[in-house]
């Protein structure tokens, strides 16, 4: 239950960092998942869409990319491939992530993460992480 809701809190604050960089940079700024559609595989928030993960992961990554979140061994995360922020701190488009412990019974309570479009994330408890 704890590996469940330290993803949710870590994806959690990178929402929330993301957004506070859209609108302290005046421009959009981008979470998106290192793997395709993989968010256990880790994450980078970057202030450019065209940036590619590659990029980030770079010895030397571009300056554009803001954080970069190796993978969490033991979750699973379910989510769109990426969220994106307006300079007015909005997502562009709401979300949905799903987090798990990839080893969970039924004592195990599934985190979500929603995302609005105002922009501010919340996590939620919504049942169990049983198969």
């Amino acid at each position: 239950d704890q590996r469940a809701r330290t993803g949710a809190q870590g994806l959690f604050t990178a929402l929330n960092y993301a957004r506070s960089e859209a609108i302290r940079q005046n421009g959009n700024v981008v979470v998106r998942a290192t793997g395709e559609d993989a968010w256990h595989q880790g994450w980078i928030v970057t202030a450019n869409a065209a940036r590619t993960v590659a990029q980030c992961l770079d010895e030397n990554p571009p300056a554009d990319c803001l954080r970069i979140k190796q993978p969490t061994r033991g979750l699973d995360i379910e989510g769109p491939a990426s969220v994106t922020f307006t300079r007015e701190g909005r997502a562009t488009s709401s979300a949905t992530f799903r987090v798990c412990d990839d080893e969970a019974s039924a004592a195990v309570s599934r985190r979500v993460v929603n995302l609005d479009l105002s922009g501010r994330p919340n996590i939620d408890r919504d049942g169990d992480c049983s198969p």
